[in-house]
């Protein structure tokens, strides 16, 4: 088990371990991947004041809703490997059951923020 915790700087591994630094630059490189997949949206809320009425009305439409929830799957699935790979550097643990349920815990916690749910909570939380 030497290399249980060798350091592992790819993107969709699962194996080794994750440092702080190289955790924020996968952060960073996700957050791209979001804004490339939300661009449409925001330009057709700039060019169409029916969308952006939608978007910002108390019942929402069905579609932003699903490509909220949409953009939630696509973020847990990028975030899940990094996420496991933290989570046994800050432990320093080899139990990988162990890992995998903490790891799994926390992203359906954070794909519940995109979830409709989720968003009105935080939204009004936050205003």
């Amino acid at each position: 088990m030497s290399g249980y915790f060798e350091e592992n700087k790819n993107f969709f591994s699962m194996k080794g371990i994750l440092n702080r630094r190289d955790f924020f630059v996968n952060l960073l490189i996700i957050e791209l991947i979001e804004s490339v997949l939300i661009t449409p949206v925001i330009y057709l809320m700039f060019f169409k004041p029916e969308i952006m009425q939608a978007f910002s009305g108390s019942p929402r439409p069905i579609w932003i809703s699903l490509m909220m929830v949409a953009l939630g799957i696509v973020t847990s699935v990028l975030l899940f490997p990094n996420v496991v790979r933290r989570i046994r550097d800050i432990l320093g643990e080899e139990d990988d059951n162990k890992i995998s349920v903490i790891s799994a815990v926390l992203t359906v916690i954070m794909f519940i923020v995109y979830t409709p749910i989720g968003t009105t909570f935080w939204g009004s939380w936050l205003t």
